[in-house]
């Protein structure tokens, strides 16, 4: 894998990941929108939820080691939290969600703070 590139290599899991479920859905008779307002919201939410964190954090890799690379992925579910608050008035950040996000961050850190060495 060390041959390609950061970017193809983050697309390439997320279209065979996208084949799984389209497989999926057709077993289970679900249909897809496809309609220019539900292509216009999967391309966007494509772009930032997919596209950005996931190519940034392939990218990001190549210069820290896999154990700080999981710690600041860790930190994504509180931007979404914090987005989420903003821009989805019916999407409430509840205690149960807040105690689970900082329960799995904290056993990412206690995981990976062996690796951290002299990167903290």
């Amino acid at each position: 894998m060390e041959s390609l590139t950061v970017f193809y290599s983050a697309g390439f899991r997320f279209v065979l990941a996208s084949i799984l479920i389209y497989g999926i859905m057709k077993i289970k008779k679900m249909s897809l929108d496809l309609s220019p307002v539900a292509m216009r919201i999967y391309l966007y939410a494509g772009f930032f939820s997919f596209l950005v964190p996931f190519g940034l954090v392939y990218w990001g890799e190549q210069y820290v080691n896999s154990g700080m690379a999981s710690v600041l992925f860790a930190v994504y579910p509180f931007c979404v939290a914090i987005v989420a608050y903003y821009r989805l008035s019916e999407e409430i950040l509840n205690k149960t969600k807040l105690i689970g996000m900082i329960i799995g961050f904290g056993g990412i850190l206690v995981i990976f703070f062996r690796q951290f060495g002299n990167q903290v």
